[in-house]
């Protein structure tokens, strides 16, 4: 059986949820009271795709909102990026629009950029405004850590792009 390195970093303001994105994905568990991530956490995944074994190394960056010199290590050499966003504040979801540039600059710009919209338990996903996603990125996924809705997902579709 084949196995592959697939780095993916999660980048987004403080409070969207990043690290409950990644703990629902790799420990399969939600946990309504979270302490925010100072610097960087690292966890691992391997999944089993198409007879490959698929390790996933997830860092979940700081909210930082600026490419900073520590967190903009992180994101070289990372083979995905998601952009993680919070339905229920929709500065987070615009902050992108400035964001996205530099962030493409420290990953790399062959790097698959996906948007992470959460939180959808709390908002009708349908408010997401159309005109609102014209920024350069490869597509968004409408995601909830709380209910599961699309964290599965979203993973198998980058390790889907991998292969």
């Amino acid at each position: 059986m084949d196995k592959i390195l697939n780095k993916v970093a999660n980048v987004g303001q403080f409070g969207v949820g990043k690290t409950s994105l990644k703990r629902r994905f790799v420990q399969s568990i939600f946990n309504e009271d979270h302490i925010s991530t100072i610097g960087v956490n690292i966890d691992e995944k391997t999944i089993e795709l198409d007879n490959v074994l698929l390790k996933n190394i997830i860092s979940d960056i700081d909210g930082e909102s600026s490419i900073t010199v520590v967190n903009s290590s992180y994101l070289k050499g990372s083979q995905d990026l998601f952009l993680v966003s919070d339905l229920t504040r929709r500065e987070t979801f615009l902050s992108f629009k400035q964001n996205v540039s530099d962030h493409r600059r420290a990953a790399g710009d062959k790097v698959p950029i996906k948007l992470l919209c959460k939180k959808t338990d709390m908002l009708d996903p349908d408010a997401l405004d159309s005109q609102e996603t014209n920024i350069p990125i490869d597509n968004y996924i409408l995601t909830s850590a709380k209910t599961r809705e699309n964290v599965e997902e979203a993973f198998l579709e980058l390790a889907k792009d991998m292969l």
